[in-house]
Parts: structure tokens; C-alpha cells; sequence
């Protein structure tokens, strides 16, 4: 009985320490925030809406959907492009619906990215992501400043 119910604490224990993790390395769930975060930090950012005329055509061509909100943030430092790209989605099952189209939407990206810089530059770390009612991709670097 002891075992059973050491066994069912680790798991439990191990479970909330991986979504401490996984929310640890997403932005801020609220774009204002996540927009301070980033400016603070000396990255040019802007929120824009996800049904304006630009972005919301943009999104629909890609085949993205109910997309609330989009933060675009960059900075250029070190001779390295930073960069991070959110979309915040309308509901959680909206952004589970949009992951395999955001993806490809990030793919793409980075070759363009990969293309325009430098040889001597040297590579730098893209990572995508999706939590909660949000998917992000671009830079760890901008990741972690949008916190």
C-alpha cells in the first residue's frame, strides 16, 4: 500500500513540475504584457488585431482562425536577429485546431531567416511552442524576454 502511494505522489509531483516547466518557457498569456516585457528589454513590439484588415487577410490566407490577437516583437543585436512572432487565439481548442498550420507558417519563416543571414553569423535557436490559448514561435532569446 506504502508503494501505491508513493508512486501516485511522484507522478503526481513530476506532472505539476512539468507544467511549471512548459508555462515557465511560454510568454506572457496577456499580449500588453508580454509587448512590456519585450520593450523592456529593447525589442521593437507591436499587438496588432487578429481581425484587422492586414493581419486578420494575412491569417485567413495561411489558414489561421479566431485568432484574437498577434504580437510581433524584434531586435537586432550582437550581429544576431531576434525575433518572436504570438498568436492568441480566441479559445484553447482554436489554438489546438491551428498548431499543425502555425508550424508550417514557422517553418517557413526560419528558411527565409536562415537564408538572409550571414555564414559567419552562425545559427540561431528557433523554438515553437503552444499553451493554452496561445502558439508562439521565433527566437528562445525573445521567448524568454517576453515573460
Amino acid at each position: 500500500m506504502k508503494k501505491r502511494i508513493t508512486l501516485v505522489t511522484s507522478i503526481v509531483v513530476l506532472t505539476l513540475v512539468c507544467a511549471m516547466l512548459f508555462a515557465a518557457c511560454a510568454p506572457a498569456a496577456d499580449p500588453d504584457t508580454a509587448k512590456k516585457n519585450l520593450k523592456d528589454e529593447g525589442y521593437s513590439a507591436t499587438v496588432y488585431d487578429g481581425d484587422g484588415m492586414v493581419v486578420g487577410t494575412a491569417l485567413a490566407l495561411a489558414g489561421v482562425e479566431n485568432v484574437n490577437k498577434v504580437l510581433v516583437a524584434s531586435k537586432y543585436s550582437n550581429d544576431t536577429f531576434e525575433f518572436l512572432t504570438v498568436f492568441y487565439f480566441d479559445s484553447a481548442k482554436d489554438a489546438n485546431n491551428a498548431v499543425d498550420k502555425a508550424k508550417e507558417y514557422a517553418k517557413d519563416r526560419e528558411k527565409e531567416e536562415e537564408k538572409d543571414q550571414k555564414k559567419d553569423e552562425g545559427s540561431v535557436e528557433w523554438v515553437f511552442g503552444k499553451s493554452g490559448k496561445m502558439i508562439w514561435f521565433g527566437t528562445k532569446a525573445a521567448v524568454k524576454a517576453a515573460r
